[in-house]
């Protein structure tokens, strides 16, 4: 395929093994709260680009965080001084990411 006007330029493009790669990799939820800016954000605007609905994504995720909070209890109960940071970020993290899935679902 050509490249158009301007300098020379490789396009590519996906083929049926790695469309369905990206299909597996959208529909699946983000593990790690320090994956949720990148991964959360891109995986809804990319299935809305390709025209492919969002909703799954979605409860997935509020699935896959719901159970973070109260599991992170014991850890920030247990955390003085410095060592109480980290799990009181992690913990905002993920309440705010479930704010934010139940607000644009």
């Amino acid at each position: 395929m050509a490249s158009g006007p301007g300098p020379r330029r490789t396009v590519y493009a996906l083929t049926a093994a790695g469309e369905s790669a990206v299909d597996t990799w959208l529909a699946e939820p983000v593990r790690h709260v320090r994956q949720l800016r990148s991964h959360l954000l891109m995986k809804p605007a990319l299935l809305d680009r390709r025209g492919l609905p969002g909703a799954g994504l979605l409860a997935a995720q509020r699935a896959a965080l719901r159970p973070i909070p109260d599991s992170m209890a014991a850890e920030r109960a247990a955390g003085k001084g410095f060592d109480a940071v980290l799990p009181a970020w992690r913990y905002h993290n993920v309440t705010a990411a479930l704010r934010f899935l139940d607000e644009i679902s």
